[in-house]
């Protein structure tokens, strides 16, 4: 097990990791993924939400666009983030409840609405960098379903300059700061839900033929 806990490298693409993921659908109704930005979690959960009619949650709406302002009003967020939408609506929460407060409470308010999201019926794509240093420090969540993409430094950031103008304001070089931090946080929480016997490597390229 110890040489696929370095997945994701600077250069070569590795294989992806998927974690528990026979207990999607059977006991757990959320699958998480995470990597670093432009490592193709968006496409790898657009493909599960496909195929098991599950519902797409990227963390990226609670906690960027939402923190900093980008959802003007509510019908921008449920077009954004329809289950984001429906939390917020059934817990009466402020459109900007995120807004001016502490890492530890925005953190909180991730962990509050995964929460929520269990108690749904039906199945969810949760993906984005914060499964790692959120949801994945809880206890809890280290036995629900995960997928660690291993796409390559260089070809996540390739394909993150491609996705958005802000990317290719930092070069390659400037960008590698980001990389260690994410890989570090990657490495870390792997180490946390992985053991002998419930993970599979699976090549990005072979993602359809995955058993779930």
């Amino acid at each position: 097990m110890t040489e696929i806990l370095g997945n994701s490298s600077l250069i070569f693409s590795e294989d992806d990791i998927y974690v528990n993921i026979k207990k999607f659908r059977k006991t757990q109704n959320i699958c998480f993924i995470t990597g670093q930005s432009g490592s193709g979690k968006s496409t790898l959960a657009k493909l599960i939400m496909n195929t098991f009619h599950a519902k797409l949650v990227s963390l990226d709406v609670i906690d960027y666009k939402l923190f900093c302002g980008k959802i003007y009003s509510w019908d921008d967020l449920k077009l954004k983030c329809e289950v984001l939408y429906e939390y917020m609506r059934s817990t009466k929460k402020s459109l900007y409840y995120n807004t001016n407060v502490s890492k530890e409470i925005k953190e909180q308010n991730t962990i509050d609405f995964v929460e929520w999201i269990s108690k749904q019926e039906g199945y969810f794509v949760v993906e984005g960098i914060q499964v790692c240093y959120v949801l994945l420090t809880q206890t809890k969540y280290r036995t629900y379903p995960v997928i660690f993409k291993g796409t390559s430094h260089l070809l996540s950031y390739i394909r993150a300059c491609c996705r958005e103008k802000s990317f290719k304001r930092l070069n390659f070089f400037k960008w590698y700061p980001y990389y260690r931090e994410w890989k570090t946080m990657i490495d870390r929480t792997r180490k946390l839900v992985l053991t002998e016997d419930n993970y599979v490597c699976v090549n990005e390229n072979d993602i359809k033929g995955i058993k779930f």
